[in-house]
């Protein structure tokens, strides 16, 4: 059967819905330097609140449902690593060439090796930790495996205390990336050892509660920002990578897909393979506040009554881009990527026979 058609359109869907997820946020976050999301009482400012809260549900959405195919994998694929290394140097070096090329800047030889190594700086911080993962989960799967459900349930509590209470209010914790992967991976496989005895009722109740929490500090930063700074800053971190709110909406929604009848769909499936194109393009450093203030000028159009209905075209907009422009590339890395993986596998495969011959 073609794996490919095995592939659930309702998760598919959902790292589409992720995607504009993330999108919304950093029109609301980091457009003209953060201005809007400090720009006080209005409809639009309402809008905002309610569709753009939600770009990290949509990042550890990423990150679980990674986590939940990864826990069955007891082996790191070569091709699919390079395929995705070379994917994101690619796009990196595309999104600094077209932004100075708008700018009318010079690229510099340093700026160029900072993008063709982004997937190792951490430029892309969600790429670089699934890269450890990635390299990490069948040490990881060996580990997990060992452990009881009990001490299992011990290292998810620690870790979810570590990440997402303890870094959530102490902001300067020692604590990163590849720690909050860790904790989301070890909590999806305790979630896959006791799936079958979870009522998830109280799984989509604590959700909407989360959600409703947020939109509520949402509105209080909207109406108090100005008045009371400690509101702004709960509010910043409720929707910040350490948030439990964030983690707990984005269990839920996975929890209500994978209990939908799974189907296919090939169009939700070709669309989905845009999602890495928009988030590397997007996310650039160089394309920022080119895509934000100069291309869309979203500060302009803020002012405007109909400021939401553009907001969701130019999402639909970039998306819609990046799929083209993914047509167009996808080969060429792909291509290369798995020139490497099969020279890489051939060194590797003669070593091994050279070492059968030594003993």
């Amino acid at each position: 059967m073609d794996h490919a058609k095995t592939r659930n359109t309702n998760i598919e869907f959902l790292r589409i819905m992720s995607i504009f997820s993330i999108m919304f946020l950093h029109m609301y976050r980091h457009a003209s330097g953060g201005a809007i999301f400090d720009s006080g009482v209005s409809l639009n400012h309402l809008f905002l609140v309610l569709f753009g809260s939600w770009g990290l549900v949509g990042t550890f959405l990423f990150i679980i449902i990674s986590s939940y195919f990864l826990i069955d994998s007891q082996e790191s694929k070569l091709g699919k690593l390079l395929n995705l290394v070379l994917c994101t140097s690619l796009y990196s070096v595309v999104s600094l060439c077209f932004s100075r090329a708008y700018l009318g800047d010079y690229i510099s030889i340093k700026e160029i090796i900072k993008a063709v190594l982004s997937p190792v700086l951490d430029s892309y911080w969600y790429i670089t930790g699934y890269i450890v993962l990635y390299m990490l989960h069948p040490i990881l799967n060996t580990v997990i495996n060992k452990l009881t459900t009990i001490e299992l349930s011990r290292v998810v509590v620690a870790g979810f205390v570590l990440c997402f209470v303890y870094k959530y209010i102490y902001v300067a914790a020692p604590i990163g990336n590849v720690e909050l992967f860790l904790s989301v991976y070890f909590g999806m496989a305790l979630f896959k050892r006791v799936q079958g005895t979870i009522d998830y009722r109280k799984i989509y109740f604590v959700g909407r509660c989360a959600a409703l929490i947020v939109v509520f500090l949402g509105i209080l930063h909207m109406l108090l920002y100005s008045r009371i700074s400690i509101v702004k800053y709960i509010y910043a971190q409720s929707i910040s990578k350490f948030s439990p709110f964030m983690l707990v909406i984005a269990f839920a929604l996975f929890c209500m897909c994978i209990n939908r009848r799974p189907s296919y769909s090939k169009s939700i499936g070709l669309l989905s393979r845009a999602v890495l194109p928009v988030y590397l393009i997007h996310e650039s450093d160089y394309m920022s506040s080119i895509l934000w203030d100069y291309i869309f000028k979203i500060e302009v159009i803020y002012s405007k009554s109909y400021f939401a209905i553009l907001f969701l075209g130019i999402a639909v907009l970039i998306f819609s881009i990046c799929v083209m422009v993914d047509f167009a590339i996808r080969p060429i890395y792909g291509f290369v990527a798995n020139k490497v993986a099969e020279y890489t596998m051939l060194i590797k495969g003669n070593i091994k026979w050279k070492n059968q011959i030594i003993k």
